[in-house]
């Protein structure tokens, strides 16, 4: 009995420790700082250590509704988090026609820049993103502090940010 108690145990220990490495492994993902073109003709540099401790990137489709319905949410939250530095671009999937994601950021005024990335390695250097939405917050040195698929829930987004933005990280 005492002997597969112990087992029992030792196969809990393993299962607890294979779910932190994964954490771990999630936590430690690192964006390189690549230099993005944007629709407007600009360029959005993914990581710039020097230029803010928080970077929001959001992959999204003019044809996700659940994309379409967090925009006021986004716009809101950029409009008072970007006096205190955070970054913003917003990436639209390979999949998105291009006349549709301009008609989008026209149409809602979206403040922020935004990417189209035809060929998907945009995607790719996320982790292959093929869902949308899905969002990441970034560090200053490009780590994924934060990352969700799906609905955004704004108010605990908002206080991560917050945080970082304040250095209470």
């Amino acid at each position: 009995m005492k002997v597969r108690i112990a087992g029992i145990t030792v196969a809990a220990l393993v299962l607890i420790l294979v779910v932190i490495l994964i954490g771990i492994r999630i936590s430690t993902r690192t964006i390189p700082p690549l230099q993005v073109k944007t629709v407007d003709g600009g360029s959005f540099m993914l990581v710039e250590k020097d230029r803010s401790p928080a970077t929001l990137v959001s992959f999204w489709a003019s044809s996700c509704k659940v994309c379409i319905k967090e925009i006021p949410e986004f716009i809101h939250l950029y409009d008072d988090l970007r006096p205190n530095k955070l970054r913003m671009i917003g990436i639209a999937m390979h999949y998105d026609r291009p006349d549709f994601t301009l008609a989008a950021i026209k149409h809602f005024e979206i403040p922020w820049p935004v990417a189209l990335d035809l060929d998907g390695q945009l995607a790719a250097t996320f982790g292959d993103v093929s869902l949308t939405p899905t969002t990441f917050l970034l560090d200053h040195e490009g780590h994924v502090v934060w990352q969700r698929t799906g609905a955004v829930d704004f108010e605990s987004l908002r206080r991560i940010i917050g945080s970082m933005l304040t250095g209470d990280v």
